[in-house]
């Protein structure tokens, strides 16, 4: 017995020996193991084996099922490269889902939506952006097989995304003998070089010829401003094309922007071939395998184009896999102290959940894809709300103020930096600051006020001296005065005898649910959230700014108005909360966005009843498989609300994110972990992105995993990243109490210390309050150390 004890000890120490090794000696994984599968793209045609897909009502329910509808039957079927019980990676790009994109700091763009094998387009290095969408002459590179595009032969075609590359894939049938044509776009980091390389396999051939369009569309719309719109170029007319050697030279007659194109085939030549408008690349295939290689370079001015096109071609060697060493180089960095590009550190996460792992780290990878350095942002990496196609230099209020957690983390003096700018924004007519325009866009959003103090409350709560920080000022105000403003704002438009504030019409709100209007519960709850943060800082001796007067009178004005809202609101025994319409009128409406925005702001005023109908109601009605409804089903409004995002048949990522932390403050810390690890699957398909939609009849029986939503749904968006900010606020339970200064005792820094999390993992180099902390989550709870 006492020599089975020793042993055991002894198997305790090395385990914990080996712990603190992989701890301590950790990395994040490499971008190569962050990579979507390799997806079909489907095609809709009819045929005699076509596999019913549900029952849907009509052609356009059909395509939210994601299948494909036959006039002529009235029949719903499963796209033809699916059979039944597939397990194969499928989705719909080239049938209205978003087309894989690239990122590198500087610029964004997209494979093309015609589905050729090569071929990019809305390409943007702000201020200058290529045509997007049109099909004749927007898409540069695509290319034709003796005269027929490629979109059109291109059979069995698969993609894959990577961070650092877009891979496509497929066969074509070209004399009776089929060949394997598969392409890689890469973009080097910090660099407005685009390199695109076509492997072609198969057979000998004496009969193919290859055409490479060969006019990129790129305008310099520098004095323009820039909103979810992007300005871009529409007229091939305006472009003129001359030949400079060995590279083709493309220039707008519009405005300063010039492109340069050179491109080499192996192991026969290619040659430039002048085509009235414009110059095409052709190459006549004698034999297989053949590679043929293309570097197209933007600038605002001829010589810049043409060095760097000319560098591209000489160096391609060396700067095609040097893509991905930087980027993993990138990627390393942010999650190292002390590093040589931003002011801190994102938090760096240990698990054996595998599931946990893929979800937090592609939240971090989606948002550092939607950072932009570049002439306009002064050397300041600004992480902007979306792209490629819409919103690439855009800040908007909502989703910059979503991602607080990690801004703050990674470079606090560019979240302050950015806070200031929204200090100067009129935040009751605006929703956006256009960082190429330096100008404020956009209409007016009701959830301004509480997203910007959230960004104040963020700062606040982990700056090394709070009370410094709340005196600051920005715009003939302090940060504790833009605070008082924004959480008492909602008192001029209360109304009523209820005295709740009424926020207009669906264009300020969710703009795509018609019911979801005027007094909202939403955000009647953080307004209570709000005054109650602000009568703690005046009722704070510690900070300074005692007023044990305005104290009271916040929290006696929350507590009512929660009292208020909570018994006009909700309805009861079912889980969802209702409007008050300006006659008086109350209209349910089974949204997320209540259970999200009240499960953080009032959660303890709830009461255990209504928190477990409101989970209750979360789970029979939103959650999915792998993702969640926005809007319920079984909402009236359903059949009016068809955005991906807000509606019914899908969600907005940061809905995910918020619904984690809503869980997590509701103490349902399984269910938190459990959607968490649901999300996993989905990131198979690619980096987060504005919205997911979802494929189903119901919330059970799903036809495929999420994906990404097309129409005005962006590839990348900030809102993809929300859900790391919560796996350490809510998961992992960061969240420093309304004092000031680093405090002796750092369990005070994590919410329900002693409730277990329901899984085992290290969050390291945790920045509070200028010293760094490790976050372990253990059977039973958590623990905080700090780190030396």
């Amino acid at each position: 017995w006492i020599l089975f004890e020793s042993c055991c000890v002894l198997m305790l120490l090395a385990l914990l020996l080996l712990t603190v090794c992989l701890v301590h000696g950790s990395t994040p994984p490499t971008l190569s193991t962050l990579t979507s599968d390799w997806l079909a793209v489907r095609t809709c045609n009819p045929s005699s084996s076509q596999v019913p897909c549900g029952k849907p009502k009509d052609s356009h329910e059909c395509g939210d099922f994601g299948c494909c509808w036959d006039q002529k039957k009235s029949l719903c079927y499963k796209p033809n490269d699916q059979t039944p019980g597939s397990t194969t990676p499928v989705d719909r790009y080239a049938a209205s889902q978003q087309r894989p994109s690239l990122s590198n700091i500087q610029s964004q763009l997209q494979a093309d939506q015609a589905g050729d094998l090569l071929g990019v387009e809305c390409y943007s290095l702000p201020p200058l952006s290529q045509s997007c969408g049109v099909h004749s002459y927007g898409s540069f590179a695509q290319f034709q097989i003796n005269g027929v595009p490629s979109a059109v032969l291109a059979t069995q075609v698969k993609y894959q995304w990577a961070a650092y590359e877009i891979s496509r894939t497929g066969n074509i049938l070209v004399g009776g003998k089929t060949f394997n044509f598969t392409s890689h776009v890469r973009m080097p980091q910090d660099s407005s070089t685009i390199m695109l390389q076509l492997h072609i396999d198969g057979p000998k051939t004496q009969g193919m010829n290859l055409t490479f369009d060969m006019l990129p569309m790129v305008r310099n719309f520098s004095t323009s401003t820039w909103s979810w719109g992007v300005p871009r170029p529409s007229s091939p007319y305006d472009f003129k094309s001359s030949q400079v050697g060995d590279m083709v030279v493309v220039h707008d007659t519009k405005s300063a922007a010039y492109s340069a194109i050179e491109a080499s085939a192996m192991p026969t030549a290619g040659t430039w071939k002048n085509d009235g408008d414009e110059f095409r690349f052709e190459v006549r295939m004698l034999q297989a395998p053949a590679t043929i290689e293309i570097v197209w370079a933007v600038a605002d001015n001829a010589a810049q184009a043409q060095s760097e096109a000319a560098a591209g071609m000489k160096n391609f060697a060396t700067m095609w896999p040097a893509v991905e060493t930087n980027l993993n180089t990138y990627w390393k960095t942010v999650f190292q102290p002390n590093n040589k590009l931003f002011s801190g550190n994102v938090p760096l996460l240990t698990t054996t959940d595998t599931e946990l792992s893929k979800t937090y780290y592609m939240g971090v990878l989606s948002f550092l894809l939607c950072g932009h350095k570049g002439p306009r942002t002064n050397g300041r990496t600004l992480f902007t709300t979306a792209g490629p196609i819409s919103a690439p230099t855009a800040l908007y209020i909502w989703d910059t103020m979503l991602n607080a957690w990690l801004w703050t983390f990674l470079d606090t003096p560019t979240f302050e930096f950015m806070m200031g700018r929204f200090a100067a924004m009129d935040t009751h007519g605006n929703y956006a600051y256009d960082y190429i325009s330096g100008k404020y866009v956009g209409p007016w959003y009701a959830f301004n006020d509480i997203m910007v103090f959230r960004g104040y409350d963020t700062l606040f709560r982990f700056s090394e001296d709070g009370a410094k920080f709340l005196k600051q000022s920005s715009n003939g105000k302090t940060n504790l005065e833009w605070m008082d403003y924004h959480g008492n704002w909602w008192k001029t438009v209360a109304k009523g005898k209820d005295g709740l504030a009424d926020y207009g019409t669906a264009r300020n709100l969710l703009e795509c649910v018609p019911t979801y209007i005027h007094k909202v519960p939403s955000l009647q709850g953080t307004n209570v959230w709000m005054m109650r943060q602000l009568a703690d800082i005046y009722g704070s001796p510690s900070l300074g700014f005692m007023n044990n007067t305005r104290a009271k009178d916040l929290r006696t004005t929350a507590d009512n108005l929660s009292k208020t809202f909570r018994e006009r609101l909700y309805v009861a025994g079912a889980g969802f909360w209702q409007c008050e319409m300006p006659d008086g009128e109350l209209v349910g409406v089974r949204h997320i966005v209540d259970f999200v925005y009240l499960g953080v702001s009032v959660p303890n005023d709830l009461g255990q009843e209504v928190t477990d109908e409101m989970v209750n109601f979360l789970q029979s009605q939103l959650l999915t498989s792998n993702w969640a409804r926005a809007l319920s089903l079984e909402d009236p409004a359903a059949p009016n609300s068809d955005r991906k995002d807000h509606g019914p048949w899908g969600a907005y990522d940061g809905w995910m994110g918020e619904m984690v932390e809503a869980l997590s403050t509701m103490k349902n810390y399984y269910l938190a972990l459990n959607v968490t690890r649901r999300m996993a699957p989905v990131f198979s398909k690619g980096p987060g992105g504005q919205s997911h939609q979802v494929f189903g009849p119901g919330n059970a029986d799903m036809f495929e995993l999420p994906a990404k939503a097309d129409a005005d749904q962006q590839y990348f968006a900030l809102s993809g990243s929300v859900i790391a900010n919560r796996i350490i606020t809510g998961l992992f339970g960061v969240n420093p109490p309304m004092n000031s200064g680093p405090q002796q005792d750092p369990s005070v820094y994590l919410r329900d210390q002693h409730v277990d999390r329901g899984f085992y993992g290290t969050l390291e180099h945790v920045p509070i309050r200028g010293k760094l902390y490790t976050v372990t989550s253990v059977k039973g709870g958590l623990q905080i150390s700090e780190e030396k």
